[in-house]
C-alpha cells in the first residue's frame, strides 16, 4: 500500500509541475509586431481598436511598433525576425504587401486593406475593407426608394467589383449601367455616354480611376446633370456626394484582434478566412440633396455619422 501511495504521490507531484508550468506560460505576454502603413487617423483608430480587444479579454501583449514612412523596410523584418514576434498586425495596404513579401513563418493578421485577396497567404489572413456590395445597394434603395438605374465606372483591376454589383443590382430589381475605362482620364466621356440615363452613380474603390480630378469632375457633372453620386467616404460626401458608406475603423481593430487571438491559441492563419468589416456607417450631405430635389427622412438623418450642409 505504501509503494502505490509513494507512485501516487509521485505522479501527483510531476503533474502539478507540469500544470504549474503551463500557467506561467499562458500568463506570458504575447508579442506581437505592429506595421503601420502610415500615421493617419483611421489606421490610429484600428490600432485602438485592436488593443482593447485584447484589454476587454485580460490578455497581456507585448508590443513592438513599427512604421513604413519612418523606417526602412528591410531593417524592420530584420528586428522582427531577431525578436522571434508570435504574430504580426499590419495596418493599411502597403505593410500587409511588405509583410506578404517579407514574411513566410510568422503569422499576420492584415486590416485597413482593399482587396484582401492581394495578401492572403499560408500564414496570412485579416479583415478587409471591403463593404458587401448587397447591403450598400440596399441602403442606397432605403435612401432612394425610387431606384431602378445605377450607373458605375470601372477598370480591368476592379472588374471583380462589377461583378459583384451586377449580381447585387440583379437580386434587388436594379438595372446596372456601366463602362469599363483604362484609366481616370476617359471618366468623362464614359460619364457622358451614361448620365442622362442613370439615377444615382455608384463610385468603387479603384484609385487608377478616382483621382481628386476625375472625382472633382464626377460630383460636379452629378449635381449639373441631376442625378446623385454615392461616395467612398466622409471626405466625399463633404466634397458634394450625397452619401457614403465607410467601416468603423475601431471595430475593424477589433475584429483583427478576434482574429490574432484565434491565431495565438493554435488554429493555423490558412483556415481562418478573412472577413469583411462588421459595422458600417454612413455620412450625408443636406445641401447636395436639397440641390438634386432628394427629400431625406429626419430618421435617416439621425442614423448618420456624419450630416453635412445642415
Amino acid at each position: 500500500m505504501r509503494k502505490i501511495l509513494s507512485v501516487t504521490k509521485l505522479g501527483l507531484v510531476l503533474f502539478l509541475i507540469s500544470f504549474s508550468q503551463w500557467c506561467f506560460a499562458a500568463e506570458e505576454a504575447a508579442t506581437v509586431a505592429v506595421i503601420f502603413s502610415s500615421e493617419i487617423a483611421p489606421y490610429q483608430q484600428a490600432w485602438q481598436g485592436f488593443k482593447e480587444f485584447f484589454e476587454r479579454k485580460k490578455i497581456a501583449l507585448q508590443i513592438y511598433t513599427y512604421s513604413l514612412k519612418q523606417q526602412e523596410t528591410e531593417a524592420i523584418y530584420s528586428k522582427i525576425k531577431k525578436q522571434k514576434q508570435d504574430i504580426i498586425l499590419t495596418i493599411g495596404s502597403g505593410a500587409s504587401k511588405s509583410a506578404r513579401q517579407n514574411v513566410t513563418h510568422i503569422p499576420v493578421v492584415f486590416s485597413m486593406v482593399l482587396n484582401p485577396q492581394e495578401f492572403v497567404s499560408s500564414n496570412i489572413t485579416g479583415v478587409s475593407l471591403n463593404i458587401p456590395v448587397i447591403l450598400q445597394l440596399r441602403e442606397i434603395k432605403r435612401l432612394l426608394p425610387d431606384l431602378k438605374k445605377i450607373g458605375t465606372i470601372y477598370s480591368p483591376e476592379t472588374l471583380h467589383l462589377y461583378n459583384e454589383i451586377s449580381q447585387a443590382c440583379g437580386e434587388l430589381d436594379c438595372q446596372l449601367i456601366s463602362r469599363k475605362v483604362s484609366s481616370g482620364e476617359n471618366i468623362s466621356g464614359a460619364l457622358k455616354s451614361i448620365s442622362d440615363e442613370i439615377d444615382c452613380f455608384l463610385m468603387i474603390p479603384d484609385t487608377g480611376i478616382y483621382f481628386p480630378k476625375a472625382v472633382e469632375y464626377l460630383l460636379i457633372e452629378g449635381l449639373k446633370r441631376k442625378f446623385p453620386v454615392i461616395g467612398l467616404s466622409s471626405y466625399y460626401t463633404r466634397a458634394g456626394a450625397l452619401v457614403s458608406f465607410e467601416c468603423d475603423y475601431h471595430d475593424i481593430g477589433m475584429q483583427a484582434g478576434e482574429i490574432a487571438l484565434k491565431i495565438l491559441e493554435g488554429q493555423r492563419p490558412d483556415t481562418i478566412l478573412p472577413v469583411a468589416p462588421g459595422k458600417v456607417r454612413f455620412s450625408l450631405n443636406l445641401l447636395t440633396a436639397k440641390h438634386l430635389g432628394i427629400k431625406i427622412p429626419e430618421a435617416i438623418i439621425k442614423q448618420a455619422s456624419e450630416v453635412f450642409g445642415e
